[in-house]
């Protein structure tokens, strides 16, 4: 994923709200690859927070949805 918009990148959309599966941030969150590590230390989410994140994708990220605007 290049560049740090919600809109995505050469990859696609980082989220797509209500379609968890497109979204490739969820990948890798769900990877382990994000957050990325700090001083070698893994900073990978706990799966109940994954799961949490994962949900509100679904459910449309709200909250992403009303302040982004990504050029279709």
């Amino acid at each position: 994923m290049t560049g740090r918009s919600p809109c995505g990148g050469e990859s696609g959309a980082a989220l797509v709200p209500g379609k968890p599966a497109e979204s490739h941030l969820l990948e890798r969150v769900e990877k382990g690859e994000m957050p990325p590590e700090d001083k070698g230390k893994s900073k990978a989410l706990p799966k109940a927070e994954v799961e949490i994140f994962k949900n509100w994708i679904a459910a449309g990220a709200a909250v992403l949805d009303k302040r982004t605007h990504c050029p279709s």
